[in-house]
């Protein structure tokens, strides 16, 4: 039995996990929550009839978002930071 106070946790990946690549997200944050929206770009390029190539637009695909307490919003943010931070100072090392 684990020692009290300790919980045993156990790690796994849903049936439907899956890596999605994304461009960019929003986020918003108010008083009692926060949300990310993750988006990836489509660029739809045209070609005419001499060939030449154009870009009219690029398409913004809205993929998923992520709802959390204000509480969770904060501790993820500090988190990442960190994160950021601890690689920052490995490449500086020249660790990375």
């Amino acid at each position: 039995m684990p020692d009290e106070g300790n919980v045993q946790v156990v790690a796994e990946k849903a049936p439907d996990y899956r890596v999605i690549s994304v461009d960019g997200a929003y986020t918003w944050l108010n008083a009692q929550a926060g949300s990310i929206d993750f988006f990836c770009d489509v660029i739809e390029p045209e070609v005419d009839n001499e060939g030449n190539l154009s870009i009219p637009g690029v398409k913004r695909v809205f993929l998923f978002q992520i709802r959390m307490t204000r509480q969770f919003y904060g501790s993820l943010a500090e988190y990442m930071t960190l994160n950021q931070k601890n690689v920052e100072e490995a490449e500086r090392k020249g660790e990375l």
